[in-house]
């Protein structure tokens, strides 16, 4: 019962953290959930910390306050802390981070309502000047997007008992433990889900900009980032090479695929006539995504002739109707959350230039022949999540249509809609619900 649920907030103070430490107390006290506890974990040098907690502790009795060695990692207070619990679900609050009052509450709904919880993130945005700004409205756990950038952000709730399962967060990494968790969860098929409500905001102070001090420490940060993915792509056997794009907010990750040539019956290109290819060698991009063993459909980027956006796959509203993605933009711009510029698990590619997974495209049985146009496509794609496999949008290569694309009619779309209704419901899992549906999608 959501009432049964209980949580701990596991917040940690390094030097210079006091104000952000405030923020998430403060917000904390606000909550009316019967079932929480606090573990604040002091490693500061200083004493401010640890005066102002022991009066909360006079006062709160949910609140318990720990004395930490400065010099470990975030890493490792966390993982004290996480041995200081004994609550059902832990709430790692990051730093610099307001707290929403009914946080636990909608926590305690949405695990209530799902069979198996072991990971959940939300929404948020950002507080600068006291004006809440920049809404992150994150999708569905989406692999291919996160392996590019760490989107999900810091404050992230996790079941206790995960941690007997998987272990504790990794000590040695001092900006990307929490990157690193993530991507050892999907390796263990673990559930990781999304509450589409904004529950926590990130204080960022009134003018702030890129220094170069900053610029050195993002720099390090991809750093320890990209030994993590590398060591995430070792263990799943995966060829890749990867560099930080020059914005230095997401990788650019190249799949080896160069042995297309060798293994020709393994995939199927689509290519209709009428699609101009604007990318050399596309092949050997589109086979290097093909080649790992969760993915089944992998599209590209459709531009029209004014360099706007065609459409960076697709997504559907609870009703079946299908959008495309980025319609109008700009072709030369990232898109909202680099939608349009970084590669990304949709829910639908084009059908009209795309690379199918032969073994897979056979157990599915190919096509349904009692659809067209998109709809079929769509049915297909649906067959591949519903395996447990990706399909993949990848913006390296763009093509363009040069003749009119194919509709379908009313009679295919009711059908396709009949036949998987239970799942169009649901919405689309890699559209965010509190953006615009339709035509005008990823837009603010």
């Amino acid at each position: 019962m959501v009432g049964d649920i209980s949580f701990a907030f596991i917040i940690t103070v390094k030097n210079g953290g006091m104000l952000g430490f405030r923020e998430a107390i403060e917000s904390i006290k606000e909550m009316d959930y019967p079932f929480i506890k606090v573990h604040i974990l002091d490693a500061t040098s200083e004493h401010d910390v640890e005066d102002y907690s022991k009066l909360l502790v006079n006062t709160d009795d949910r609140i318990e306050y720990h004395r930490m060695q400065p010099a470990l990692s975030m890493a490792a207070l966390w993982n004290q802390g996480i041995r200081y619990t004994r609550e059902d679900y832990l709430i790692f609050v990051g730093p610099m981070v307001r707290l929403e009052a009914s946080m636990p509450r909608i926590l305690a709904e949405y695990i209530a309502s799902k069979l198996e919880v072991h990971i959940l993130y939300s929404d948020y945005d950002e507080i600068i000047d006291n004006v809440r700004m920049n809404p992150q409205f994150l999708p569905e756990f989406n692999l291919e997007y996160f392996r590019h950038t760490n989107y999900i952000g810091d404050t992230i709730v996790v079941k206790r008992q995960l941690f007997r399962q998987m272990g504790m967060f990794t000590e040695r990494l001092h900006f990307s433990f929490t990157y690193d968790f993530f991507l050892r969860a999907y390796e263990n098929r673990l559930n990781i889900l999304h509450v589409p409500h904004i529950l926590w905001h990130s204080l960022t102070l009134e003018g702030e900009n890129m220094s170069k001090g900053m610029r050195e420490f993002l720099k390090k940060s991809l750093s320890e980032h990209k030994n993590v993915l590398m060591a995430h792509f070792s263990r799943l056997d995966i060829k890749a090479e990867v560099e930080p794009d020059q914005s230095l907010e997401y990788f650019k990750i190249k799949y080896y695929g160069d042995d297309y040539k060798a293994h020709r019956r393994e995939y199927l290109l689509v290519r209709e006539s009428g699609i101009l290819v604007l990318k050399r060698r596309p092949i050997p991009i589109l086979y290097g995504h093909l080649k790992q063993d969760d993915v089944a459909i992998v599209g590209v980027r459709f531009v029209g002739p004014r360099r706007t956006i065609d459409n960076c796959g697709y997504i559907y509203d609870n009703e079946g109707m299908i959008y495309p993605a980025c319609y109008g933009q700009q072709a030369k711009s990232h898109g909202l959350y680099g939608r349009i510029a970084i590669p990304s698990d949709v829910s639908m590619v084009d059908p009209e230039y795309c690379m199918i997974d032969a073994k897979f495209f056979r157990k599915a049985g190919g096509f349904d022949r009692n659809l067209s146009g998109k709809e079929m496509m769509m049915d297909l794609c649906m067959q591949a999540r519903k395996g447990g496999m990706r399909v993949v949008y990848e913006p390296m290569i763009s093509v363009r249509r040069l003749s009119g694309e194919s509709y379908s009619n009313e009679q295919v779309h009711n059908l396709f809609y009949s036949k998987w209704r239970t799942v169009i419901e649901k919405g689309d899992p890699y559209y965010n619900q509190n953006l615009p549906m339709g035509l005008s999608n990823y837009e603010l």
